[in-house]
């Protein structure tokens, strides 16, 4: 006697299987499929639920012999994967969390895995990964369960904004008792917009604030300045006006700073302007400003 079936069968579609025996009448046919499962007659069918190697047992009698039996081994493959897509952002923030996830129209028992394009992987349909630097990187997921294999990638931007701060004094020597006004230029030097900016500057000793630009406030013994944003490339400028003091010697103003969201910022170096006393005779007494 022997045992035959159709395969290798796809996972999910129906294995048929027949047997020949060179003689015998009255014969009854039991079948072990080697999934647990059994069936009975000459040519049964049976559908596997589980890729594998199977092997399937016939066995035939009757009332005049004796059991006899054949085997046939049955391999169930996976459906095999089609339509592969990976998605994801195309650009994404430094420090923030980038989700990308796989599909298939087609296939069983799928397994991906991905490389993030910095040697790190993961796997699973749905992953997540943090860059640590910026720059463009190719995102490639792979599928694969034993009958095929595909891939499909994706490219993301990496991007940040940088922040870079400067001021300058509109003299580096001042009468004493006279105006003097500081601007503050603060530039995106980065490759995204930096957002809720806070510029700050310590008002010198030995002077008094006479006016304050561009919408900034005093608080204490610092001015503030509050962006919304800064797109990569531009620059904002601020500005206030202070009054010397009635006694010759150094202005030096050091402590000024930017920050933004992103943990984007920047700090400034010190910026001195010399204060002296006109010669007796040539002094001009200009109005103090009212606040």
């Amino acid at each position: 006697m022997f045992a035959t079936n159709n395969g290798p069968s796809i996972l999910g579609e129906v294995t048929a299987f027949s047997t020949t025996l060179e003689a015998g009448t009255n014969v009854q046919y039991t079948w072990d499929f080697g999934d647990g499962e059994t069936g009975s007659g000459p040519a049964p069918t049976h559908t596997y639920t589980a890729a594998g190697t199977y092997i399937a047992v016939v066995t035939a009698e009757n009332s005049s012999s004796g059991p006899v039996t054949a085997t046939t081994t049955v391999e169930v493959l996976n459906a095999p994967i089609a339509g592969l897509t990976a998605t994801g952002p195309t650009t994404i923030l430094l420090g923030d969390e980038a989700n990308f996830s796989a599909s298939v129209t087609g296939g069983t028992n799928v397994q991906y895995t991905w490389n993030f394009g910095d040697n790190t992987t993961g796997s699973g349909p749905s992953v997540t990964h943090i860059y640590n630097t910026t720059g463009t990187y190719q995102v490639i997921v792979t599928a694969a369960n034993g009958t095929n294999t595909l891939t499909d990638a994706l490219e993301v931007q990496v991007v940040r904004p940088v922040l870079a701060i400067g001021k300058g004094a509109s003299s580096a020597q001042v009468d004493t008792d006279q105006l003097l006004t500081y601007t503050l230029v603060v530039t995106n030097t980065g490759d995204a917009p930096a957002t809720n900016l806070l510029i700050v500057d310590a008002i010198p000793q030995g002077v008094q604030v006479a006016q304050i630009l561009n919408g900034g406030q005093q608080q204490g013994q610092e001015v503030r300045w509050t962006v919304a944003a800064l797109s990569p490339g531009a620059s904002v400028s601020v500005q206030f006006v202070v009054r010397a003091g009635s006694t010759a010697g150094t202005i030096v103003n050091d402590t000024y700073s930017v920050t933004a969201d992103t943990n984007a910022g920047a700090t400034g170096s010190a910026v001195t302007v010399l204060v002296v006393a006109p010669p007796e005779g040539t002094r001009v007494y200009l109005p103090r400003v009212v606040r």
